[in-house]
This record gives C-alpha cells, structure tokens and sequence, in this order.
C-alpha cells in the first residue's frame, strides 16, 4: 500500500516505462457534490499490482505524470468516472486511454458489460462481490476489500489483448480507435456544463418553452450551490420543485411558498434566488430568438415508423461489423436526429463522431 508522497514517487518513476498501465478507483458519494476518493489501484500485469491510499495522501498530483502520458496506455473499465475523479486528484487530464468495456462493443459483445460479467465470458474467471457495497474511507482496510480492489486491475491488461485479437475487420478498429480517441477529450472531465443540466431533470417533457427557460436558470442556481457547498444539489431543492416552479413561474416569497408547502421541499432559505432565477428565465426567453421546445412532430405515425427503420438499419448494419447496435445511438438520440439533425449532435455530442454518423445514416 502506497501511503507516502515518497513513495508513490518511486512507483511512478517505475512505472513510468511500462507499455501500458490498468487503473481503477474506489471511492464514497452519497453526501458530497463530487466523489470523495479513497483508493486507486495500478497493475501492469495479473501478477503485478499497487494500491494508493488516497485517505491519507493529501498531495496526488504526482499521478498526473502518468495520467496525461501519451506513451503510455492507461486502461480501465467504464472508465469515464474513474477518470474524472483522477483528473481533479492529480491536476492533469487523461491521455492514450483503453477502455474495456466500450472495447467490447467492437468485439461482437455487449457494450455494457460489467467488469466481472467481461472477464466471466473472456476467461471464465468468476470474481468475488464481497466487497460491491463497502466504506471505502474506513481504515484500516480489510483483506478481502483489498482483494476486491486488486481484482478490478489484475485482469485488464489481459482483457485489452484478447478484446483487440477479436476484433478482425478494419471498418470495427477504425471505429474503436476513434472512439477511444475521444477519452481525450478534455471536456470530458471538467465539471458539467450547468445550462444543460436542466434536460436531466425529470417532469421537464411538456412544459412550455418558457417555462424551459425558467427551469434552465433554476437549475443553473442549483449546480453552482451544490459545487459551492459540496453538497448532493437534490438535497437543496429537489427535481419535482423545479419543475413547479418553472411550471407556475412565482413571482412573490407567498407563490413561492405554495410550490414549497406542496412539494413538501424546504426552501425558504433559497426563496430570493430562485425568484431571481424565475425572473431572469422570463426575461431570457423574451430576448432569445432559439426555443428549447422539442421540434414539433407534424406526422407522428411517420415519424415513429422513421425511427423504427433508422434504428433497425443501425441494428443491421451493426451486426455486419460485430459493433454493438447501442454503442451507435439509443432510441433517444435516433428521435433527436431525426426531429432536427442541425442540434441532435449539440445535445448528443457523440454523433458527431464519424464512424457513428456514417452507421446512423447509411442506406443500406
């Protein structure tokens, strides 16, 4: 266990001449705006591993050495959170990144595999969840957490190799490689973008475009609150009362406090910016000219019959190529396509990749 700004200097250094390195994090997220870290585990081989005590180090910035290399291949599974977290740990942003489970994709396997279930179909290695639910900030750690953790690296240097001999044709590794080529991406792992969040929200289908907006702006209030305390942001005004407020759109502390006595959610504290952020919505969709409404469906029949061919298209033409049809483009992101393909790839950012845009237009 490496506990020591030293001695995680020596393993870098030792490290730092390895082809590739396999990566994960243990981490606590139930009380906090961003993930509390608590390990990060580092193997370069099954037999060959190193557990970094995040809980005691309060200097991880060395890591960032080999986090943005790009000589050497960090690999990881899912990794976009464990990268993230990585990121605001060691100050420097990813680079050469190998993901194993988006590999599998594009090695006629489903693209959301969990760890365990790839390593149980690729070498029929079962392993252990003991430790699935556990403290991770509690010291000290036990044997069988420490296995756990080891067990999540061990095995993904191997995994790359036997996902990489499987894809066989040159469209599929095209595809991955440009796939994984958007891991460094540096917008990736910076904190979301606030104006955005409101699509996230759930009860936002339906309202008008102005309220919309109005929920917009709330919810921008609500994500620089929640980074601003370190707080979970439904523990200061939760979904539901968003999506009153932009609904009923309160202009006085007593409309307010109706939404607030009917949603049963406690914000007095709150009441003057959210009424700012009410007012500034209403003043915001006067001066916009773009609407936040969904494009409005003339045809729905039609257009329901549209995406249906879209997606199963998808489907076939996946299948040609052994990509998994799911890694191309959700139900979702087929609709927003085909309402307006000028903003789907704003909203959805992955269409713009060109081995998906070519799947999601291809005619045959």
């Amino acid at each position: 266990m490496i506990t020591t700004k030293h001695e995680l200097a020596n393993l870098l250094e030792k490290l730092s001449h390895a082809e590739c390195i396999a990566l994960d994090t243990e981490f606590f997220w139930e009380n906090s705006y961003y993930p509390v870290l608590a390990l990060i585990q580092l193997s370069v081989d099954r037999n060959t591993h190193y557990l970094v005590d995040a809980v005691v180090m309060d200097d991880l910035s060395p890591l960032g050495r080999i986090l943005s290399d790009d000589r050497i291949i960090k690999i990881l599974h899912d990794a976009r959170q464990d990268l993230t977290i990585l990121r605001r740990a060691a100050g420097a942003y990813p680079r050469n990144v190998f993901d194993t489970q988006c590999a599998a994709g594009f090695a006629g396997l489903s693209s959301t595999l969990s760890l365990g279930e790839l390593i149980k179909t690729l070498s029929g290695i079962e392993l252990a969840k003991s430790a699935t639910r556990t403290n991770w900030l509690k010291r000290p750690l036990t044997p069988e957490q420490l296995e756990y953790a080891v067990d999540d690296v061990r095995y993904l240097p191997e995994l790359r190799s036997t996902l990489m001999s499987k894809i066989e044709n040159k469209f599929s590794k095209a595809c991955l490689e440009e796939e994984l080529k958007g891991f460094d991406n540096k917008q990736l792992y910076d904190d979301r973008d606030p104006a955005v969040q409101y699509r996230r929200i759930r009860g936002a289908n339906g309202l008008s475009s102005e309220s919309l907006t109005i929920l917009r702006e709330v919810a921008v209030w609500r994500e620089f609150q929640g980074r601003k305390r370190n707080r979970p942001v439904s523990w200061l005004v939760k979904d539901k009362t968003l999506v009153a407020i932009a609904r009923e759109k309160p202009k006085s502390f007593d409309e307010l406090n109706v939404i607030s006595q009917k949603s049963g959610d406690g914000i007095k504290s709150h009441t003057k910016p959210l009424l700012d952020a009410v007012a500034k919505g209403i003043q915001c969709h006067l001066s916009e000219s773009m609407s936040l409404s969904e494009p409005e469906i003339k045809n729905k029949k039609d257009f329901k019959a549209n995406v249906e061919n879209m997606l199963e298209r998808i489907k076939r033409k996946s299948r040609h190529y052994g990509i998994d049809a799911d890694l191309v483009a959700s139900k979702v992101e087929a609709e927003a396509f085909l309402k307006d393909k000028a903003t789907a790839p704003i909203r959805y950012p992955r269409l713009l990749c060109n081995w998906r845009k070519d799947l999601l237009t291809m005619e045959n």
